[in-house]
This record gives structure tokens, sequence and C-alpha cells, in this order.
């Protein structure tokens, strides 16, 4: 008996109802199978019913192709986990209670485990006669019970395992994708590195956003593999629980005539042994003098109540030896064979999702190194760059270079040097003093500079004094030289404007001409009459509005968004708290009447309350004559949210989402954004995806506000669109 493998070396179960009894009984199991004198067995694969296939739990067979479970994972769907490819015995993950150490009789040098890279097969020993033997003993139930019980523990035990590793997968690539997706809107500011430095890092984020997107899809096939698992230990558990009934049913019969067999011999006996007593007397009674009594008439009785109950010892023995008969001939084979039958199922189901997630891993891994270094694509001789050739790519120096290039353009790189003038008054007072200072005066004179300044001086001159423009002309080669000219009149002509020429004209005439013209150029666009014939943009069509100022988003709702994001995203209570009443209609005024011109950015007086802009933007969405999310897709978006199951919720919107008109689906996707920055700023504002989702669903949808379960949907409805923005909408 020492290739029989140790039944109680299984791992300890738990208990999976109350009349549950395996635990208890796996501890008898091999003392039972030590000493039990094993009776001749007929061949369980006879009789009706029997499987073609040798029976699963006992060996196993020929296990799936690889091809069979790769297609079946490229697809996210794998095959029913309760069955097996045809002409395949289901793969096991034993040997059963046949495959021992290759010690005991018919169990050679394959009963140990397989070696090889293909897959284990140990088939042969199920045609082991002890293990039909054992099987078919009074142990067998017990023992086939016991095993089907740890195969549905294993297979809850890696259901559980496999559900613990997507969420924390999932957990993992959520906040990879929010990292990543920070950084990029890093990269976009001003603040860090621009030039190679932004665009490699960039398009490497974009490969980490990438590998993220591979592992949700391992994630959503982790989901599908606990759902086949949990449903394939149930399905297996309730089947066990019929054929244990039936067998314990089985059982309880036999043992319980067995037991009246039992009592009724041991009446017969005790009848026996005292008519016995009877007929020659007990000598252990005349010790003491007593002398029992014979009479026949006693004898005689006690001879008819040994007859009858002789008859009824051999009546109650052959009920026992047929029930018996028909349990080892007939009930026990069939419920051996199903147990056995299931057992192969339950363990064939578990080693498929087995190679399934082993399949998903490598594919998983795969993938991503596939994105981390691409490979040439068919026809090409040049592949993508990889990570690593992309980080290799940023040039410091260009970038340096670049940056302080660019910090020059536009500036004067070096001020004026201060140089000495005198007064002209004090050179009018003491005309000696000036002589020696127009020595240095000249050294200024070649710059192209002053060249083009006589004309611009002397025309502003002339207009300011046409009536001496005659006498300014002569004037240009005396201040030149700076010649003092006496009197008055040379004080207001060449005095003090002739003095100054060689230093301050070149900027005060250039500057004065802009101060001259600026303000004729800025009169006319907001004096002109397009102001009177501007479309409004409240209470108009998204289209129509859209058609006239030539956009994607109307501008009050992009003027809106702009000043939150600048001003409001900090403020507690923002789109929950209502604005001014006086600056609402202020800044609706202005967009009726030319939206073109507004500009919340700028700083107001009037206009400085920014739940003004948050209501007068929730007021614009109000007023429109139909819904952003249209009154034509209302009730598909009213069925999407009753899915319970996030991911097809998700998925149903999605869809709805992409019905949208272009107007409404743009529209859509700035709002979606902006909110989805709102609420990223929660522990501040105190705005989270559902207090968004209760302020704006009746906002963006046509709610009838009777219907409560429906107020209840609409909120639903945009908080999905919210928590998979990311996921609906292109970020770019």
């Amino acid at each position: 008996m020492s290739g029989l493998p140790p039944v109680t070396q299984a791992p300890p179960l738990k208990k999976t109802t109350t009349h549950d009894e395996d635990d208890e009984s796996v501890s008898r199991v091999q003392q039972q199978i030590e000493n039990i004198k094993l009776p001749q067995s007929p061949d369980l694969d006879g009789g009706p019913g029997a499987p073609s296939s040798p029976g699963p739990g006992a060996g196993a067979g020929s296990a799936p192709s690889p091809e069979s479970v790769t297609a079946s994972v490229s697809a996210n769907s794998g095959p029913s986990t309760s069955s097996v490819p045809s002409g395949q015995a289901p793969p096991s993950s034993g040997a059963g209670l046949g495959a021992g150490s290759g010690a005991g009789p018919g169990a050679g040098p394959g009963a140990g485990p397989g070696s090889g890279d293909g897959p284990a097969s140990s088939q042969h020993l199920l045609d082991d006669p002890k293990l039909k033997q054992i099987m078919l003993s009074d142990v067998g139930m017990e023992a086939l019970l016991a095993r089907l019980k740890q195969s549905i523990v294993s297979t809850r035990e890696f259901a559980s395992f496999v559900k613990k590793q997507a969420q924390l997968e999932s957990e993992h690539y959520m906040a990879m994708k929010k990292a990543a997706r920070n950084m990029r809107e890093s990269l976009r500011k001003n603040e860090g590195r621009q030039g190679t430095y932004a665009h490699q890092t960039d398009e490497i984020i974009k490969m980490n956003e990438r590998t993220a997107d591979v592992g949700n899809t391992f994630v959503a096939a982790l989901h599908i593999m606990h759902d086949e698992l949990v449903e394939l230990a149930k399905s297996t558990d309730r089947s066990r629980k019929t054929i244990k009934e039936s067998c314990l049913r089985n059982e309880k019969n036999v043992h319980e005539a067995e037991a009246t067999a039992d009592k009724a011999q041991a009446k017969y006996d005790q009848l026996a042994e005292e008519f016995e007593r009877m007929r020659t007397g007990d000598p252990t009674k005349n010790k003491f003098g007593f002398k029992q009594s014979r009479t026949a008439q006693h004898e005689e009785e006690l001879h008819k109540k040994v007859t009858i109950a002789e008859g009824e010892y051999q009546q109650k023995v052959t009920n026992a030896q047929r029930l018996r008969q028909e349990l080892e001939n007939k009930l026990r084979p069939v419920s051996a064979r199903e147990l056995r039958q299931l057992t192969g199922e339950c363990d064939a189901g578990l080693s498929l999702q087995l190679q399934k997630y082993s399949t998903l891993n490598e594919t998983r891994a795969l993938n991503s190194g596939f994105i981390i270094s691409p490979l040439a694509p068919k026809g090409s001789s040049t592949a993508p760059l990889s990570m690593k050739q992309l980080a290799s790519k940023i040039d410091n120096d260009l970038d340096f270079y670049n940056y302080v290039l660019a910090a020059g353009k536009g500036k004067t790189l070096n001020r004026k040097v201060p140089q000495f003038r005198q007064h002209p008054s004090l050179a009018a007072a003491y005309p000696t003093a000036p002589k020696p200072a127009p020595i240095p005066a000249p050294a200024p004179a070649p710059a192209p500079a002053p060249a083009p300044v006589a004309p611009v001086h002397s025309t502003t001159a002339s207009s300011i004094a046409p009536t001496t423009s005659a006498a300014s002309v002569p004037q240009q080669p005396s201040s030149r030289g700076v010649s003092p000219a006496p009197g008055p009149a040379g004080f207001g002509a060449a005095g003090e404007r002739s003095s100054p020429a060689p230093i301050a004209s070149p900027v005060s005439g250039e500057y004065n001409g802009a101060s001259q013209t600026q303000p004729q150029n800025d009169v006319y666009p907001p004096g002109t009459s397009v102001s009177s014939q501007a479309m409004p943009s409240y209470g108009v069509p998204l289209e129509d509005l859209l058609d006239y100022e030539q956009g994607t988003v109307p501008r009050v709702v992009y003027q809106c968004v702009q000043a939150i994001d600048n001003f409001g995203l900090e403020v507690e209570g923002i789109y929950r708290t209502n604005g001014n009443t006086n600056q609402v209609a202020e800044i609706r005024r202005l967009f009726d009447t030319d939206s073109a011109s507004v500009n919340l950015l700028r700083p107001n007086p009037h206009l400085n309350d920014i739940h003004a802009v948050a209501s007068a933007l929730k007021q614009y969405f109000n007023e429109l004559p139909d819904p952003l999310l249209t009154q034509e897709f209302h009730e598909e978006f009213i069925q999407g949210a009753k899915i319970d199951n996030d991911v097809h919720r998700r998925d149903s919107i999605h869809a709805t989402i992409n019905k949208l008109p272009d107007p409404n689906y743009t529209t859509l996707r700035y709002l979606v954004f902006h909110l989805y920055r709102v609420q990223e700023r929660e522990a501040i504002n105190r705005m989270s995806i559902v207090n968004l989702g209760i302020v704006w669903g009746p906002t963006l949808m046509a709610v009838d506000y009777q219907k409560v379960e429906e107020m209840a949907l609409v909120g639903k409805i945009l908080e999905t669109i919210l928590i998979n923005a990311y996921v609906i909408f292109d970020a770019e």
C-alpha cells in the first residue's frame, strides 16, 4: 500500500456547509486504506453513461494548445471553464489518488512528476486496478468528495488572488495615467525647460500612457477570469452537494441494514445461549446450592423464540447483503464516476485559467516591450525610436543656446551710457562756458540715429509753429554748431528744441509719432456698427452661434471657463454658490451686445465676483433651446445610466456621446475637461465629482423635476463622464 498517496497531506480545507464532514473523515481515510481488504471491483468505465475519455481528476490528458489559449486572450473572452476541447482529456493538476511515487503495483517510473517542456500526462495511471478498488470501497466516496473539495477550494483561492491583483493593477495604472497626464501638462507650461527636453520627454510620457492602456486591457481580462473562476467554483460545489447527498443516503441505507442485521444477530445469539443453558444446565449456578427449574414448557417457549430470532436474523442479513450488492455494483460506481468526472472538469477549468493567466502576463509584457522598444513596421527597414533613443536625443547645449537667444529678442541689450550735457539756460547766461562743450558733441553725430531725426523734428516744429517755418530752416545748421542765438526767438526755436536734438529727438520723435497715431487706430473698430448687428449669445441655438462666431466653442463658454480656471478653481463652493445678480445680468448683457470685445481676464471693478461668472456660464447652458446633451439622445443617456456595471455604463454613455452633433460634442469636451480640473482641487473648493454631477446634470440635460429617479440618473451620467473624461475624450 506504500504506492498510494497520503490523502491527509492535503492542506486543511474550510467547511462550506454545517453538514460537511469531509475534514473529519479525511483523517480516517488513510488508516482505513492501510487496513481494508479490497474487494474485486467492476470496471468504472462500463455501464451506461460512462465517459469515453479517461476520467478527469485521476490523471492529465493532453492540455489545450497554447495557440487556442492565445486566440482566446486576444479576443478578450476565454472559453468556458467547465468544458474541454473535443477529443482531448481535460488537464488535471495531479495524478489523483493513484499517482504515487512509483513504488506501488502498477505505478511504474511514469507515476512521478512529468519532465520536459510538454504538458504533464499520467493517463496510464487511470488503469491501475488498485485505484479502481479504492474508489469503489467503503472509503472511496469520502476520498473522492474530499478530493473534489480540494479542487473547489483551490479554484476559489485562485479567483481571490486574481481579483486582488486586478484591483491593485487597476489602481496602479490609474495613478500612472494621472501622473503622466500631470507631467505632460507641466511640460506645456513655460516654467520648466523647453526645446528638445520638453519634446522628447513628452514622447517618453506618451509611451508610459500607452503601457498603462495595455495594463488596463490586462486588468479587464483579469476581471473576466475572476468571474469565470467564481462561477466554476459555485457550479462545481452545487453538483458536489447533490452527489454527496445521494452517496450519503445510499451509504446510510446499507449501514442501517447492516446495523439491524447485527442487532438481530446479537438477539439470536443471546436466545441461543439461553436455550443451550436450559437444555444442559448451568454448572456455575449449582455452586451456591441453587438449582434452575427445567420444565418442558419453558424449554419449548425458548425454542420458539430462537426459531423466530433465527428467521429474523437470516432475513435481515439477506436484506443487508442485497443492499450491499446493489450499492457496490450499481449505485457506488455511478457516484464514483460522477465525482471523478466533476473533479476532472473543475481541475480542467482551473488549469485552463492558469494557462490563460500565464498567456495574459506574457502578452502584457510583450506589448509593453514593443511600445518601449518598437520593431520596424512590415516593409520598412527603420523602426520608430525606442524610449532609450528618445532620451538620447535631448540636446542640452542646443536648448541652452536657443533659450538665451530668445531672451534677447525684442529687448535692448545694453542701456545707454550717461553723458554730460550742460543745461541750455546756463549756456545762454555764460556764453564762454559752452565753447568747449561742442568739441565732444560731434561724437554721436556719425551715429545713424540722429540722421532721420532732422526731418521729423522739423516737421514737428513746422506743425507747431507754421509762421516760423522759414526761420526754422536756417536754424538747423546753427543748432549742430551750438551757436548761441540771442533773444527770445532763439530760445523758442533753437534754444530749447535744437539743443537736445542729438540725444533726445530719436526716442521722443518715435514715441510722439506713435502716441499721435495709435489713438486713431483704436477708435474705429469699437465704434463700428458691428455691435448693433451682433448675434446675442444667450438663448440662441448652439450651431447657429458657432456658425456666426466661426469657432468650435462659444465665446461666452470660453471666456467664463478661462476666468474660472485663472481665478476660481480654488474658491470654495464654485458652481454651487450663486453669484451677484446684477453682475450676472451685466455679463449676459456684454456677451449679448458684442461677445468679441469681452475679456473677463481684464480687471474690472464692476465685475469682481467669480461666482457671478460661474452663474452666467450655467445660465447660458440653461437657456439653450436644445440642451447640450440634446433631447434626441435623452432616453439613451438615461438607459445607459441605469447599467450597474461601471465599464458597461461607461461604454454605453461613450457611444451615445459619439452620436452628438459636432458643436455639442466639442463644447461638451471643453466643459468636461474644465470640470475635471475643478474636481482635482476638491480638497480646497469642496466640489467633488458627485457635487458637480448634482449641480451640472440638470443643466446639461432636459429634466422632468417630477421624476425623482430620473434626477438621480442625470447626476450619474455626468459623474460617469467626469470619471472617464480621459477615456471618452482625447486629451489633445
